[in-house]
């Protein structure tokens, strides 16, 4: 700290000269103390708050549940969600603690979404096959998932002869249909027939195997 000596006007008695050149240097002496003073509480203050927000993150990634944090994320692995990087909020001891909690719940919820049921839901609602399950789950998965594929199919052509015979038997009702028309109707309805007999035998094997579990 600079301290700029104040212009003392020299009188005939050196007495009071010299006295006014101490109290100036007194003066600038205790200006320089209080400044490093202020320097001192300042730096004081940084090194306080430093390590609140030190304590801050910490106590952060104490109070976090990180089972349930990686649970969420790996029910979200569907829309390729990346895994979250647990260092970026613990430290230390914390970050092991933390990741390995992170870790078993992303795992947990994986092994849930990654069942013969999971997969034959997902076939089923005709959304896509997913890439995420693991080596040890993804046969089994990818087999419910073909049926579950294949059962929205065969629903799906069970409504539409079913809703072809519905028409048939009406035309069948016009009592001036032609002879041989109505045979032919008649053939058409036959075959048709049989054809809803067989999509609603397939349908009952593949619901006995979603309700067995043999997937």
């Amino acid at each position: 700290m600079l301290c700029i000596i104040p212009k003392i006007e020299t009188t005939r008695r050196g007495c009071v000269t010299t006295l006014k050149i101490l109290q100036t240097r007194s003066y600038c002496l205790q200006m320089r103390i209080q400044f490093f003073r202020v320097l001192a509480v300042m730096f004081g203050s940084f090194l306080f708050l430093g390590g609140c927000a030190h304590k801050g993150q910490r106590q952060v990634c104490q109070e976090l549940d990180w089972y349930e944090i990686g649970r969420q994320d790996g029910a979200m692995a569907a829309s390729e969600k990346p895994q979250r990087v647990v260092k970026a909020q613990c430290e230390s001891s914390d970050e092991s603690l933390a990741e390995a909690l992170y870790n078993n719940g992303y795992d947990a919820a994986i092994t849930e979404s990654c069942t013969a049921q999971a997969g034959f839901d997902l076939g089923h609602s005709g959304r896509a096959l997913v890439s995420y399950c693991p080596p040890y789950l993804r046969v089994d998965f990818e087999a419910a998932y073909g049926r579950g594929v294949r059962l929205a199919q065969i629903e799906k052509q069970h409504i539409e002869v079913s809703g072809r015979l519905l028409k048939l038997e009406s035309l069948l009702s016009d009592k001036s249909i032609e002879v041989v028309r109505r045979g032919l109707i008649n053939g058409e309805k036959i075959q048709l027939s049989e054809r809803k007999q067989s999509l609603e035998s397939e349908m009952r094997s593949l619901r006995e195997l979603l309700g067995s579990s043999k997937f």
